[in-house]
């Protein structure tokens, strides 16, 4: 990106420094370790990290090389960014939360009005109605013609677009997907977690794979990772859905509104940016829902907010999110709870509509195991019209989901107990991204970048990795995992007999490439 930003045409460029040099070269320049950079015989040294901008500072300096930081440079112009660079778009948080924080620092000094307009605009502009209503509150008394202008005409849209909504006869159904949020984060969102507590809700909603290309097709396609792996390299189609065929078959109109352009036939996907706020998100798929004839399915895949690093436009501060750290913690409470708000909004907003709420998985700090229940556990709930308040105590595998849907569209003719199993089968593949990778060695962590595959049921979850090593859990009397010894050559067997043991050959798949170093420093470290 900063190639792309500076004017370099008639400038010597040694080279990329970077402590872990994952690759040769990138943008046509040649990649070196960090070290040899005081040998290198450079002049000027152009910062690129926002994560360890002082850290990396501190290390420069003593060369007596001259340094420029953009961030620096930025904020000499008043612009002082909390993230990275490549974060701040049209469609992301964070631009709205620069007007917040200038909003903050002003509210009592001369510049108060000028801020006030800017982040009012800011907000408008990224329909963040959220915000809208939390600035006109906070600016309750006196009554300024502006707010008290904005105010009004912010009511009057929503409920111009309730009415639009609940004057259609269409049976549309609007899944909203938080990536990322486990079962146990749900208590973070207090408005949702009250909404679950009248509705159709899923205890053990459990995902096949924890990442969400993977879940996807799990959800459309019912194909596995490992088992699939060849027939699921593909895009989400009618040919390889049931639940698309299902859906069209009853002249739905079917939409994913995300930035995973190459998980979706272009016929089911409408496009949003990596960065793009849920906002932005739900007003794209709003146009297009109020102007259809046709019932609508559509699934928001909300990011922003809800995955790591959990971007909100009210953080007062940002942090690399890789390890857990009292900061990330907060970071990410402050933008679930922002979340929060604004799915209340749209779920007010689509009234009888049926809603889904659900997540894909849990969120992926290191040193989580891919296997482990915070990972694979995830939330799922339904309301809305018709929809009966109860608790499934069974478990709800993802790969059971277009049973759920066709209960949700026809509950008269297709029972919930359809979508529902006695255990879960889980599994991935070998991680294939080489600065994971990377960071997997570098860490002492290499067999959390190998294959799993597991199956759990009510009394127990078993795993085996691709070296062949087991882990067990015996669930207690509270429902809690307890690590056990699986003696039992017959559990054994079953089990396995359950999730596999196959597991792909990486060196046949030029996918994998990168991956064999995982297993290069694995067979070091043992010798």
């Amino acid at each position: 990106m900063l190639f792309a930003y500076f004017s370099l045409d008639q400038k010597q460029i040694t080279g990329i420094f970077d402590r872990q040099v994952t690759m040769d070269s990138q943008c046509g320049y040649p990649c070196f370790p960090a070290k040899e950079l005081p040998n290198a015989g450079c002049g000027v040294v152009i910062l690129s990290s926002f994560y360890y901008r002082e850290e990396i500072l501190a290390e420069l300096r003593p060369l007596g090389l001259r340094i420029i930081d953009p961030y620096e440079e930025l904020e000499k112009q008043g612009i002082e960014l909390i993230a990275p660079l490549d974060q701040y778009s049209p469609e992301s948080s964070l631009t709205l939360n620069h007007f917040y924080r200038k909003y903050l620092e002003s509210r009592d000094g001369p510049g108060r009005n000028r801020a006030l307009h800017d982040v009012l605009q800011a907000a408008v502009e990224l329909k963040d109605f959220v915000m809208v209503r939390r600035i006109c509150a906070e600016n309750a008394a006196p009554k300024d013609p502006l707010l008290l202008e904005v105010q009004a005409k912010t009511e009057n849209l929503l409920q111009t677009i309730r009415r639009r909504i609940q004057d259609r006869k269409q049976k549309d159904v609007m899944v909203f997907w938080t990536d990322a949020v486990s079962y146990y984060l749900l208590p973070q969102m207090p408005l949702m977690l009250e909404k679950s507590k009248h509705s159709c809700f899923f205890r053990r909603a459990y995902t096949h794979t924890p990442f969400t290309h993977q879940s996807l097709s799990a959800i459309f396609t019912k194909m596995l990772p490992i088992d699939d792996y060849e027939r699921a390299k593909g895009p989400v189609c009618r040919e390889n859905s049931p639940l698309i065929q299902y859906l069209e078959d009853r002249d739905y109109d079917i939409k994913f509104i995300a930035h995973l352009k190459s998980s979706m036939d272009s016929r089911y996907f409408l496009e949003t940016s990596l960065s793009a706020s849920c906002n932005v998100k739900w007003w794209a798929g709003l146009e297009r829902w109020l102007s259809s004839e046709k019932p609508c399915f559509y699934i928001f895949h909300i990011l922003e907010e809800s995955h790591e690093p959990n971007i909100s436009p009210d953080l007062q501060a940002f942090t690399d999110t890789r390890f857990k750290s009292p900061l990330q913690e907060r970071q990410r409470q402050t933008a679930l709870a922002y979340l929060d708000q604004c799915l209340a909004l749209y779920s007010e907003m689509a009234g009888d509509t049926v809603q889904v709420f659900l997540s894909d998985h849990g969120q992926y700090i290191f040193p989580l195991p891919n296997w482990s229940e915070e990972r694979l556990h995830a939330y799922c709930f339904a309301l809305g019209k018709n929809i009966p308040e109860r608790t499934v105590s069974r478990f709800f595998p993802y790969r059971n989901f277009d049973c759920f849907a066709k209960w949700l569209v026809e509950p008269e003719k297709y029972p919930l107990e359809d979508a529902c199993a006695d255990e879960v089968i889980f599994q991935d593949t070998d991680f294939y991204n080489p600065v994971r990778i990377s960071l997997f060695i570098r860490h002492g962590i290499p067999k959390e970048g190998l294959a799993i595959r597991g199956v759990l049921n009510d009394t127990c979850r078993y795993t085996v990795n691709a070296l062949g090593e087991e882990t067990f859990f015996r669930y207690a009397e509270d429902g809690t995992e307890e690590p056990a010894v699986l003696e039992d050559p017959r559990l054994r067997a079953e089990l396995q007999k359950k999730c596999g043991t196959n597991f792909l050959d990486i060196y046949q798949l030029d996918r994998f490439q990168h991956t064999r170093k995982l297993y290069e420093y694995l067979k070091s470290t043992q010798e």
